[in-house]
C-alpha cells in the first residue's frame, strides 16, 4: 500500500474533515467518503462530489493529524529471519561456552 492509499484510507476511516485544493485554486472543505486510483468521493456541505485525481494540488489536514503508517510484511519477514539468525547464533556459542566449562 503506499503512502497516499495510506493517507486517504485513514482520513476516510476517521472521518477527519480536510481541505482540498484543485490546480486551479478551488478550494473544498468535508470529508472524504471513497477513492480509487484516479478519483476521490467527496462529501461537503453543498453536497457530494467526485473529483479527479489528477486536477488535485493539496490535501490539508488539521493540525492534530498523525498518520499511522502500517507495519510492512517484508520488512517484518526480513526482521523474522534475522532474529532467527541471531538466536541461533547465540545458542551456539552459549553451548560452546558450556562444553568448554565441563
Amino acid at each position: 500500500m503506499n503512502i497516499q492509499d495510506v493517507l486517504l484510507n485513514q482520513l476516510r476511516k476517521e472521518k477527519v474533515t480536510v481541505i482540498i485544493e484543485d490546480i486551479k485554486g478551488n478550494s473544498y472543505q468535508g470529508i472524504i467518503r471513497g477513492f480509487d486510483n484516479f478519483c476521490i468521493f467527496f462529501q461537503t456541505e453543498q453536497g457530494n462530489a467526485l473529483l479527479y485525481k489528477h486536477s488535485l494540488l493539496k490535501i490539508k489536514v488539521p493540525k492534530e493529524f498523525y498518520l499511522k503508517m502500517p507495519e510492512r510484511e517484508s520488512s517484518r519477514k526480513e526482521w523474522n529471519k534475522t532474529d532467527q539468525v541471531n538466536e541461533a547464533k547465540e545458542s551456539k556459542t552459549i553451548e560452546r561456552e558450556v562444553i568448554k566449562k565441563s
